[in-house]
């Protein structure tokens, strides 16, 4: 959802709450696939930009349907209005912890 489906890569990392070595196995593995390049940014030589590719496009979009559906029927769906009180409370407690 980036503009121009790109993302400087310590932002990225701290969206996903990644350590940078952790993005950079992640990266490199999207990489290999075709999905995402790597691309220096013109204004700041220590910063480098992960770019979703078009075959990365397409991927996301044939994948996030059925992953979307697939995470709220087992992990939503069962829970009641009360237990998705509690679980929303346990997860911003365990993302507080981390920092």
């Amino acid at each position: 959802m980036a503009p121009g489906r790109a993302v400087r890569l310590h932002e990225l990392a701290a969206g996903l709450r990644f350590s940078p070595r952790r993005l950079t196995r992640a990266v490199n593995r999207l990489e290999r696939e075709g999905w995402v390049r790597r691309r220096p940014c013109t204004d700041d030589r220590r910063v480098q930009w992960a770019e979703l590719t078009a075959a990365g496009q397409r991927k996301l979009k044939a994948t996030a349907p059925g992953h979307v559906a697939e995470v709220r029927a087992r992990v939503f769906d069962p829970l009641d209005a009360e237990q998705l009180q509690q679980l929303r409370g346990i997860c911003e407690t365990l993302l507080a912890a981390r920092g």
